[in-house]
């Protein structure tokens, strides 16, 4: 049995001409920063560039090849020698069209050009129309002494009245049996916690249901019950605050280009507006 091989080399060539046994009917240079020149067997010395192929007829074959660098000096290339060809079955890709669009009017951005002072704006990455998903922000600050600062930011639920387990409905008992918050002097009414204690939901026998809120974090052992009346199903919207993460800035005069599909805020912190320009780029159908 004869095993015919076929390899991908990357080899250091010396100046001048370097040497090697292995046979073949194909010669590829893959990747070569200069031309070199390339003897195959008692063929005529020929100079290759990167992605040039020499082929020998079968049942013609080389048994050795030399490689001639043409610098004083050592140089790196990459060739594929043996009896198939080399195949690359790389995929060019193209990206999709994209889109640039100047940010508008929100928040404490006027659109124009201006960060008012002590505000920020909230660029959201909403899809509309034909944009399929933002690629990413862009901002420009032109201010020569303050920064801009990039914020994640999320909502948290809070306080809507009461303390402890009393609320205007009545107090409630954790059973520690059930888990259930059973109302005094009525068990009918009772709170499912759920949502790892940050919400509930207040069940009437079973008949009928609505959510209520807790402290945020509260977990089993303060429910704060808001204020909602005798019937099931008024309970008022809960109070909301947002916490603020500081994930990054801009320097004055710095503009960068910010990679982020999804919320995005950013503050200017300082007593005096800023002047910069935000923008979005967007993929697009």
């Amino acid at each position: 049995m004869i095993t015919r091989v076929s390899n991908l080399y990357t080899i250091p060539l010396q100046p001048g001409r370097n040497t090697f046994k292995n046979p073949g009917r194909f010669f590829r240079l893959i990747q070569s920063t200069v031309p070199i020149g390339v003897k195959l067997g008692d063929l005529p010395e020929i100079t290759l560039s990167a992605g040039q192929c020499i082929p020998f007829e079968a049942p013609d074959e080389f048994t050795r090849y030399e490689l001639i660098n043409p610098l004083a000096e050592l140089l790196i290339v990459r060739f594929w020698a043996g009896y198939v060809d080399f195949r690359d079955d790389k995929i060019d890709q193209i990206e999709a069209s994209t889109e640039f669009a100047p940010a508008a009017a929100s928040g404490g951005y006027d659109g124009a050009g201006t960060l008012a002072a002590n505000s920020a704006v909230d660029l959201l990455g909403s899809v509309t129309g034909s944009r399929l998903r933002r690629k990413a922000v862009q901002l420009f600050n032109l201010d020569p002494a303050s920064s801009l600062l990039l914020c994640s930011y999320r909502n948290d639920r809070v306080v809507l009245s009461g303390a402890g387990v009393a609320g205007a409905n009545g107090v409630y008992t954790l059973n520690a049996a059930t888990g259930k918050w059973t109302k005094a002097g009525d068990p009918s009414y009772w709170l499912e916690l759920v949502g790892a204690g940050q919400y509930g939901v207040l069940h009437d026998d079973g008949a009928a249901t609505t959510v209520i809120y807790f402290q945020a974090g509260g977990g089993n052992a303060y429910p704060w019950v808001g204020a909602w009346s005798a019937a099931p199903g008024n309970a008022p919207a809960p109070a909301v605050t947002q916490s603020e993460t500081v994930g990054g800035v801009v320097r004055p005069g710095e503009t960068i280009t910010q990679p982020v599909s999804g919320p995005l805020r950013v503050r200017n912190a300082t007593g005096a507006p800023i002047a910069c320009y935000l923008s979005e780029i967007w993929w697009t159908a």
